[in-house]
């Protein structure tokens, strides 16, 4: 049935308003923490693409597929063309060396950037499924459910691959979908090109070829058919072609691939068990709030009571997910984000039997109050002054350049202040990846531009990382006059509380820093 011109210029509008705002709430407050902080998964995010200006495609580094890096290169390639037409011209060989000692932010702003157009392809992704699952009314339905997701939201304004796999991710799925009506070899080789480059962003993005197993079997096609075990061969040709070093260099592959599944068996430290339960009572009902979580339950059941067959391909893909990756001891509420959207898409479906338009823009009003207060309350968060950034500019303004500081808490929380250490590390990388002489050119060049800001020394590193929650033993060792101390209510933030009351009777305390209230 085709819809009246103007009822579709009115979903398509709608649909428009709601990508706008999703822009909306991640662009306002984009730049949190910068030039002062990162977020600790942000750092490989600005090196190792620059690596690749070495020529050695190599990353060397396997706990994340490479394609996201290499997509990254070539981003920070066209900043640095757009610069030398527009801008006083540097050398590629300056830009790198400026990048990669003193002025990371500014990249990272780029890819976080990046990171904001996938979630908004992501918005898009989620129109499309739903309309091959409940028809045009549902497609911005479906879309504002995952524009205002407060989890799906935070990890849209990081430089990360979570972003870029859940686009490839989404996009996977509706290719999926499309197999229960279109049979054709090129329908497969689609899907399997896209699963391979969801798992190129990342590893668990492999997770939607079973989109394409379950529209295959649900369409009652052999198991044996070649289509699908073609699909499977170039789900992994895509893979190997864009992330190809898996298998060029294979034992350092499974060095750091081994490490990550040790990783996520460990739990990470914490004790909140596997993530079948906590995913269920806590990640998915604080992305799209506990009606979402309600009326997916509801159109889970319909869908199987119905076979409906569409809505049982994103099921079907929704609950091999969850079984392995709830599987895990580590249970970051990150990983369930292809949940989240799948759970958005099926949440939509009830709404689509009220028949009164205007009582079903009330339910859907109500559907998304609840994840759109929390991710306009986190959105307002970022944008606030971090306590780690006023912490810095004090540190700047009080502690003379070149002390050692004393730094307690863990390394997560540290204030990110310019470090021998870390310039150091910049050095050594540095040189190891590019060689020596490009390093002697770098640091004449870096000399004439100055010192960005003070460097300091931290007297917590991996050496004596055992002390970070506390101790005068390195204290005296060190002969730091300086004492930073910061707490969290996360297991990454920990200070020792004998070691905190102990050092308020023998040392002064000269200032200290709270977020901000407003």
């Amino acid at each position: 049935m085709k819809l009246p011109r103007s009822a579709h210029w009115a979903e398509t509008t709608a649909l428009a308003l709601v990508v706008l705002a999703a822009a909306a709430l991640r662009l306002y407050g984009l730049d949190f923490g910068l030039p002062s902080m990162l977020h600790p998964d942000e750092f490989s995010f600005v090196y190792f693409p620059l690596n690749f200006y070495s020529l050695d495609f190599n990353p060397h580094f396997f706990t994340y597929p490479t394609f996201h890096y290499y997509v990254l290169a070539v981003l920070y390639g066209i900043l640095f063309v757009l610069q030398s037409l527009f801008a006083a011209g540097l050398s590629l060989e300056q830009f790198i060396a400026l990048h990669y000692f003193y002025d990371q932010h500014a990249l990272l702003y780029w890819a976080r950037l990046l990171s904001v157009f996938y979630a908004l392809g992501t918005v898009l992704w989620a129109a499309a499924i739903a309309t091959q699952l409940y028809g045009s009314s549902a497609r911005w339905h479906a879309a504002a459910l995952v524009a205002v997701g407060t989890v799906m939201a935070r990890q849209s304004v990081l430089a990360g691959v979570d972003a870029p796999m859940l686009f490839w991710f989404a996009a996977t799925l509706c290719a999926a979908v499309r197999l229960l009506q279109h049979t054709s070899l090129r329908s497969y080789i689609c899907a399997a090109v896209l699963v391979g480059i969801a798992a190129a962003c990342k590893y668990p993005g492999a997770l939607a070829a079973s989109g394409i197993l379950a529209a295959h079997l649900l369409a009652r096609r052999s198991f044996f058919d070649r289509r699908l075990w073609l699909a499977a061969v170039l789900s992994l040709a895509s893979f190997a072609a864009l992330s190809p070093y898996v298998l060029l260099d294979l034992p350092t592959f499974f060095a750091h691939f081994s490490g990550q599944v040790e990783h996520l068996g460990d739990g990470h430290g914490t004790t909140l068990g596997r993530g079948w339960w906590y995913h269920l009572y806590f990640s998915l009902p604080h992305n799209g709030g506990w009606l979402a979580l309600a009326l997916f339950a509801a159109s889970a059941a319909h869908a199987l009571y119905r076979r409906h067959t569409p809505a049982l391909v994103v099921l079907g893909v929704f609950l091999s997910y969850y079984l392995i990756i709830g599987y895990d001891q580590s249970v970051f509420t990150r990983y369930a984000l292809p949940l989240m959207f799948l759970q958005a898409i099926l949440a939509v479906g009830p709404l689509q039997r009220i028949t009164d338009k205007r009582w079903r823009t009330a339910a859907l009003v109500l559907l998304i109050a609840q994840p759109l207060y929390n991710t306009v309350q986190q959105t307002r968060l970022l944008a606030t002054a971090d306590t780690r950034s006023t912490a810095r500019e004090w540190i700047e303004q009080h502690i003379p350049p070149g002390k050692t500081i004393a730094n307690f808490g863990g390394w997560a929380g540290d204030v990110r202040v310019r470090t021998f250490e870390e310039l150091w590390w910049s050095i050594a990388h540095f040189e190891r990846t590019f060689g020596r002489e490009p390093l002697d050119r770098a640091l004449p060049f870096l000399a004439q531009r100055g010192l960005p800001s003070p460097y300091y020394s931290y007297a917590i590193q991996r050496s004596n990382i055992a002390a970070q929650s506390g101790s005068f033993a390195e204290i005296e060792r060190l002969q730091t006059g300086w004492i930073i101390l910061h707490h969290y209510a996360l297991s990454y933030s920990h200070i020792d509380s004998s070691f905190k009351r102990e050092l308020s009777a023998h040392a002064e305390h000269r200032a200290s820093f709270a977020p901000s209230s407003s």
